[in-house]
Parts: C-alpha cells; sequence; structure tokens
C-alpha cells in the first residue's frame, strides 16, 4: 500500500472494541489526570476531537482546524503515541523477546506504509509551536504492560485485525503470530506500553 493512505485498523472490525476497551482502561484515567492538572474544570467549554491520522496532509489539516477552533487564550491538547518504542521488559527466554519485537516491528511497518506516522507523539509539539500556539509544553507518561493485562490485550487485538496482512505482506509465519499471541497471555512476560505524549499549547 506505499503511496496510499488507508486505515490499517478499520473500526468496524470485530476488533475494533477490543482496542477501544484496551486504550480506554489503560488511558483515559492518564487523560483524565493531565486535564485536571491543567485546570479543567466542571463547566468549562470543551471539545474532544477523533481525528484521521492516516497522512501527513490530514494530520496537519486536522490539527490546523483544531487550531483554528480555539478562542483567543483558547488551549489545545494532544494526546498522541510514540508506538515505536515499546522496549521488552521481561520475557520468558531472549527468543521470546526477539519474536515480540519481530512482530511488532512489522505492525509498525504495515502501518508506515498504510500512510500513519506511529511516532507522531514526538513531532506533536514543534507541530503545536508551527501552529502559531504559545506556551506550548509536553509531558510523557508510560507503565509496564504484564502478561496476560488489559495493556498487552491491545497488542493483541491489532495483530489478529491484521495478521493476513502482515503473512502477506511482512512475510511474517503464521506460527510466529501464533507464538507472539501466547507470549502476551505469559505472566513472564512484561513490555513498556506505548508512551502516551500530551502536549499543550494556547491559542494568543
Amino acid at each position: 500500500m506505499s503511496g496510499t493512505s488507508a486505515y490499517a485498523f478499520d473500526s468496524a472490525s470485530e476488533h475494533a472494541g477490543g482496542r477501544f476497551d484496551a486504550l480506554q482502561t489503560c488511558y483515559d484515567p492518564v487523560t483524565f489526570a493531565r486535564l485536571a492538572d491543567l485546570g479543567v474544570t466542571p463547566g468549562m467549554r470543551c471539545l474532544d476531537v477523533a481525528y484521521d491520522p492516516y497522512g501527513a496532509v490530514r494530520r496537519l489539516a486536522a490539527l490546523d482546524r483544531m487550531v483554528r477552533a480555539l478562542r483567543p487564550g483558547g488551549r489545545l491538547v494532544l494526546d498522541e503515541f510514540d508506538c515505536a518504542w515499546v522496549p521488552v521488559l521481561s520475557a520468558p527466554s531472549p527468543g521470546a523477546a526477539t519474536l515480540f519485537e519481530t512482530v511488532h516491528d512489522a505492525l509498525i511497518d504495515l502501518l508506515t506504509r498504510a500512510g500513519a506516522d506511529p511516532r507522531w507523539g514526538l513531532r506533536t509539539y514543534g507541530a503545536l509551536r508551527a501552529a502559531g500556539l504559545t506556551d506550548v509544553a509536553s509531558a510523557t507518561w508510560a507503565g509496564a504492560w504484564p502478561g496476560g493485562g488489559a495493556g498487552v490485550r491491545l497488542h493483541a487485538v491489532n495483530v489478529r485485525q491484521v495478521r493476513d496482512r502482515l503473512v502477506a505482506e511482512c512475510g511474517v509465519p503464521d506460527a510466529d503470530i501464533d507464538e507472539f499471541l501466547r507470549l502476551l497471555d505469559d505472566p513472564a512476560f512484561a513490555v513498556n506500553s506505548y508512551p502516551l505524549i500530551s502536549t499543550w499549547g494556547t491559542r494568543p
């Protein structure tokens, strides 16, 4: 799919509910705490926006629309990920760690070729400044995701949804994917969560 923009993760898929559940469980508390730290209180006017992350033009266009929607003095907060930094923290064997990294790298390659930027979170600070916002700041949260927990379910649903493409387009053997999914249930396994990078700025 090089040169095209298309969702790798169709929200109409049977796997989408599991993805949203995992994201909500793992990251909503972090987002709510960050908003509270930034002074968001009941009665304030807020807009929660989800946008298409595929394609550099569409990402920056969405950011531009959000900035223009702000009143003077209004604040924009972006929660984005660095999906490429997921070090294995514990594994039942060196080979298990390598297996996780190999399958996950193939997933990231698939997303990149579909037009996504798996490291978009690293670029939001500069993007907010380039968009004319002031008082731009950023903070990052990450934690451990042990095998069998809510966090690693995100890896499981992602890989299950694009399994056929990982095999056909990335050359990942079916047996490796089966072993990858079993590894995610192993309590001896743990991986760092996707870092959630919160970046915010104010419209002059």
